[in-house]
């Protein structure tokens, strides 16, 4: 890659992170006035997208190693699954409040945790994996960016379930 792409990678990367580290700060600490009251009521998911979004600091061996493509490989690979997560949780929390989010609910970050770990190992030189490595992870980043595109699409469905019941119901009673 030329130093041009570089340049554009790390600042690409660097936005991510600061705006992402920003709207942590927002997330967790900023309660409008006039919702304050019932603000949890509200926004039921607040609290967990602010951690997902705290989680982007693991993006940060890219930068201190720009060029490196391990460092690249992780940081797309983190971006692409916990991303979709993140999507998830928020749909969940702002369309489905009444489910409480449990631990038993986060089962989706653990296939996601297994296959970004070696990565990130990798990316910081704590191990060297063999050669061949990187088509492996594709793969399966590939593979579980299908499952969660899929439950994506299963919760957007939901979700146009969920709001045709409620405009049935609001007709209904007019």
């Amino acid at each position: 890659m030329t130093d041009t792409t570089h340049i554009i990678l790390y600042s690409a990367n660097l936005i991510f992170i600061v705006t992402h580290l920003y709207g942590w700060l927002l997330k967790w600490f900023y309660r409008p006035e006039a919702y304050r009251e019932h603000f949890h009521e509200l926004f039921p998911a607040q609290r967990s997208v602010g951690i997902i979004y705290l989680l982007q600091l693991f993006e940060l061996p890219y930068l201190l190693q720009i060029g490196d493509s391990d460092a690249l490989l992780y940081v797309n690979a983190f971006s692409l699954l916990f991303f979709s997560i993140q999507m998830l949780i928020m749909c969940e929390g702002y369309f489905f409040p009444e489910k409480k989010h449990r631990l038993n609910g986060y089962w989706l970050f653990i296939p996601a945790v297994v296959v970004l770990l070696p990565m990130f190992l990798q990316a910081i030189n704590l191990i060297s994996m063999p050669e061949g490595w990187r088509i492996w992870t594709v793969g399966a980043v590939s593979l579980l960016f299908m499952a969660y595109f899929s439950l994506s699409v299963r919760m957007a469905l939901r979700i146009r379930n969920a709001v045709r019941r409620a405009n049935e119901d609001q007709g209904a009673t007019h």
